[in-house]
């Protein structure tokens, strides 16, 4: 830019008619994000969520012009940048060079986009705490919806796993990613309300997401729940005297006890196809160690492809009919990536992780310590539960951009403020 031009822009921004659009485009991206927030969890209504992400994102670089730029760096900005980086290098070494750049379109570069939406728009506490709430609200109705569907209408016994060959909705083995994140933020949310009737309304969505979770009968939900819940206890510890032993009450009600008996966990451990599996697409990942097969999902239905791998895997540990993804991230990230796209991939988790854990020891504030404890309890939960299921797609994969984004926020927060910065503070 000449100095004349930056003078004539700098002029043109700070005129009252542009300060005036910025407020009112700054609410639409407000509005559309959170809506795209609040339907992450209903997969079929994509009309929704496209609508609300292109008009979220088209707004958003028109509010970006009239700022004079946005909010781009944080801990995580250099790994995520690397990660995409990497994903576009390897396009051209994919197996399936079209899929693989559609995909890291559709799904990565989105995910980055929602990202940085989230930590420019909610990037207040007031709009943290309104986030917290959509995520909250969207999962508890989705809860609700899904069992109503799948129990009473569908008239499926109780013995059948939420959302079982429901093929157009979340998968059973992923729902607890989505239910466990809200939960855990209901638990922190509850230590923040005094009233009786918002404590009220958080014990009812608390109490549906549990049966949700529990209702899929998925061991690793219970693993992440279990885990989750056990990093959140120095900050949840009386909340939790209660939340236990309803916990155990439901278990014990529920079916979901008959996969917890010791009995079925060893059987589990002796039978489970998982790690043939993973044997399966190591040997993959074994041919292309640097760029993997590339970021598209398509290479995956393959059926000669993985029936190529299978027949390397000694023979005691080969399936009948190889499976179509290798439900586990780190394996999953190292076929589609390559390891340098997993050494990077790790690099964005152990910042997140960082960057929340030392939030939650040495926050400035209450609520910043206490929420990012939060953020650190949702990830470790995500992590447990992705070392057995497919979750960097879709629902579950929002869910992860969100927690970022949420840490993000609150190291933002953390930060003493600017000595020329005004004191009024953004709603």
């Amino acid at each position: 830019m000449t100095p004349s031009f930056r003078a004539r822009y700098r002029s043109f921004l700070s005129h009252p008619r542009i300060s005036l659009y910025r407020e009112i485009i700054g609410k639409a991206v407000y509005a559309l994000t959170g809506v795209l927030i609040f339907f992450n969890p209903f997969p079929k209504l994509t009309a929704v969520e496209e609508i609300s992400f292109y008009g979220a994102f088209f707004l958003f670089l028109i509010m970006a012009m009239l700022k004079g730029g946005i909010r781009m760096a944080n801990p995580l900005t250099l790994p995520l940048g690397l990660f995409f980086a990497w994903a576009c290098i390897g396009l051209p070494f994919a197996l399936d060079a079209g899929n693989s750049g559609h995909d890291v379109y559709a799904h990565l570069f989105k995910y980055l986009v929602i990202f940085y939406l989230l930590v420019n728009v909610f990037a207040t506490e007031k709009r943290l705490g309104q986030l917290i709430l959509i995520v909250i609200a969207s999962t508890t109705v989705y809860a609700v919806v899904t069992m109503s569907h799948f129990y009473l209408i569908l008239g499926n016994p109780l013995t059948v796993k939420l959302g079982y060959r429901m093929p157009w909705e979340i998968p059973t083995n992923v729902i607890g990613v989505l239910t466990i994140a809200a939960l855990i933020f209901c638990l922190f949310r509850l230590l923040e309300r005094k009233t009786a009737p918002e404590r009220i309304i958080l014990a009812a969505a608390l109490f549906m997401l549990t049966a949700a979770t529990l209702a899929t009968q998925t061991r690793s939900a219970i693993g992440a729940m279990i885990v989750g819940l056990i990093v959140a206890a120095p900050r949840l510890k009386k909340v939790l005297l209660i939340f236990l032993p309803l916990i155990l009450l439901m278990v014990f009600v529920m079916p979901v006890k008959n996969r917890l008996d010791p009995g079925s966990l060893l059987n589990k451990i002796r039978t489970d196809d998982r790690i043939n599996t993973w044997r399966i697409f190591y040997e993959m990942a074994k041919d292309h160690p640097l760029t993997g097969i590339g970021f598209g999902f398509e290479s995956y239905r393959d059926d000669a492809l993985l029936a190529k791998y299978n027949a390397r895997v000694p023979e005691r540990y080969r399936r009948p009919v190889a499976d179509k993804a290798p439900h586990n991230f780190i394996v999953d990230t190292a076929v589609r990536t390559g390891f340098v796209g997993l050494a990077l991939f790790l690099f964005i988790m152990l910042r997140m992780l960082w960057t929340a854990g030392r939030l939650a020891l040495r926050g400035r504030s209450p609520l910043v310590g206490s929420w990012s404890l939060a953020m650190l309890a949702a990830s470790s939960s995500w992590i447990v539960q992705s070392m057995f299921e497919n979750t960097l797609s879709g629902p579950p994969a929002v869910v992860l951009i969100l927690i970022m984004a949420a840490t993000v926020i609150l190291r933002q927060l953390d930060q003493p403020p600017a000595p020329a910065a005004s004191a009024s503070k953004q709603d």
